[in-house]
């Protein structure tokens, strides 16, 4: 069931087809003559046959070259908020932070789960659609339907093999997200769906940035129970709650019969694998062994990853070794059981994406600001700092005059957004920062070690985004 994900926004755009303008190729050609973007996807300096949609008054950019080339980074534009949904949605969700770059969405491999990245920097507007509904419509496209262009060719590859049990001409009727549980309200055609089915929206709805940890599903509006079809293994299917006995919300953790025996939780199926960033696993054996392969065989890098234990960390020599910029590798991982014997092997295609934006220059000093684009940016990894625990508002221009005074040390930093001191060491997750002013305050940092680079990014009021590099 693979329909062009830009169907239904092409629908809700007013102005025919016709009169639409040509793509503004003189923009792109001014920021691609600029400081590249590591963004994958799609390339707007080598269009091919480029598409422009008005929705709601911002651009929505792509063409149809082939993947693989230099991406440039998303446009700053403002728009309305957008919901993708497939016929008529609502929804109780607020709009996508800008600070979110993929999401992850469920198809099957071998009849088993597979999570897909789906990279929302592709949708060149501001704000970006809510997620909810956004994740169960690439949920519906299925495998191989994005970026309204041929995927990258290791992600096609790799997609190709992936099925999907959504019912066709299954539609998204509403969507709603109240005290941890998403209610799913889809079309008849998804009565008599699937367990694989069932247990493709659960995942999807409950991964990251939906903050829902089970699903409520309804058909026409009719509310609906989860029983199972067997006494002993538990296979899901839906009926009318009037009629039937089941579970109102069903989770992951009631169906992860349909989890494979090694799964790459993070980084997904085309997703980013940054330094620093962590790579977990879920597997039904006691360890697994990592290993990231370049595109020409090269081992880049391979680690340990004990079951139940910390997962291994990415570290940022393995992108230096790949060339220091944006590139597509495989990762592998091969689970064990007590003896020994090897289980299964997991292998997916991951695009490596450096943490310090790509410049021209040799290197960037401590005190540069930059301008990038916004999916370079990741917080703090679990575990990097104590300290810095509770947020006050300050306002920009405070900001900017301690950075006046010459490069930040992380407890300057500290006291210029209003955070109390503490101890630098490790156990706290430090998240965005809403400044007085309408501004954002992003912390980051380049490793989960002590000699990592820590940076700011500072994002104003009208969408500017600034990198400050602190010492």
């Amino acid at each position: 069931m693979n329909h062009d994900p830009f169907d239904t926004l092409r629908s809700r755009n007013p102005a025919p087809r016709e009169s639409l303008p040509d793509a503004p190729m003189a923009v792109a050609s001014r920021i691609t003559a600029g400081r590249p973007s590591l963004r994958r996807g799609l390339a707007i300096a080598a269009v091919t046959a480029g598409v422009v949609l008005v929705a709601g008054g911002g651009w929505l950019i792509w063409s149809q070259a082939g993947g693989g080339g230099e991406v440039v980074g998303p446009a700053t534009t403002t728009t309305e908020a957008a919901t993708t949904t497939s016929g008529a949605t609502t929804t109780t969700m607020g709009t996508v932070a800008d600070e979110v770059p993929e999401l992850v969405v469920y198809f099957l491999r071998d009849g088993a789960l597979m999570p897909v990245a789906r990279d929302l920097r592709v949708l060149n507007v501001r704000p970006l659609p809510d997620p909810g509904p956004l994740a169960l419509d690439l949920l519906l496209w299925g495998p191989g339907a994005w970026d309204a262009a041929p995927l990258p060719d290791p992600v096609a590859a790799a997609e190709a093999e992936l099925t999907t049990a959504i019912p066709e001409g299954t539609k998204v009727l509403a969507l709603g997200f109240a005290d941890g549980v998403a209610t799913a309200d889809l079309s008849a055609e998804f009565a008599d769906a699937s367990p694989q089915a069932i247990a493709q929206v659960v995942y999807s709805l409950t991964g990251p940035y939906l903050n829902a940890e089970e699903v409520r599903f309804l058909i026409a509006g009719v509310p609906q129970v989860v029983g199972s079809l067997t006494s002993g293994l538990f296979t899901p299917y839906l009926e009318p709650a009037a009629a039937g006995v089941g579970m109102e919300t069903v989770g992951r953790e009631i169906l992860s019969l349909f989890v494979p025996d090694v799964m790459i939780e993070s980084p997904a199926l085309g997703g980013t694998l940054r330094p620093g960033q962590a790579v977990t696993l879920i597997t039904r054996g006691d360890d697994a062994t990592l290993t990231l392969t370049a595109a020409d065989g090269t081992l880049l890098w391979n680690a340990w990853a004990p079951s139940g234990g910390e997962p291994p960390y990415l570290p940022p020599e393995v992108i230096e070794a790949a060339g220091g910029y944006g590139v597509w590798a495989t990762l592998q991982a091969q689970a064990t059981v007590g003896d020994g014997a090897v289980i299964v092997v997991a292998q997916i295609p991951v695009w490596l994406e450096p943490d310090v934006p790509f410049t021209n220059e040799p290197e960037i000093p401590e005190a540069t600001t930059t301008t990038f684009g916004l999916g370079a940016m990741r917080p703090f990894p679990d575990g990097m700092l104590t300290g810095c625990a509770v947020a006050t508002a300050r306002d920009l221009a405070s900001f900017e005059a301690a950075l006046a005074n010459g490069p930040l040390s992380l407890l300057d930093l500290c006291a210029v957004v209003g955070i109390p001191d503490g101890e630098v060491g490790s156990g706290l997750f430090i998240p965005v920062y809403e400044l007085g002013d309408g501004s954002r305050l992003y912390l980051g940092y380049t490793a989960p070690w002590g000699d990592g680079l820590l940076y700011a990014n500072l994002v104003a009021p009208d969408g500017t985004v600034r990198r400050l590099l602190l010492p």
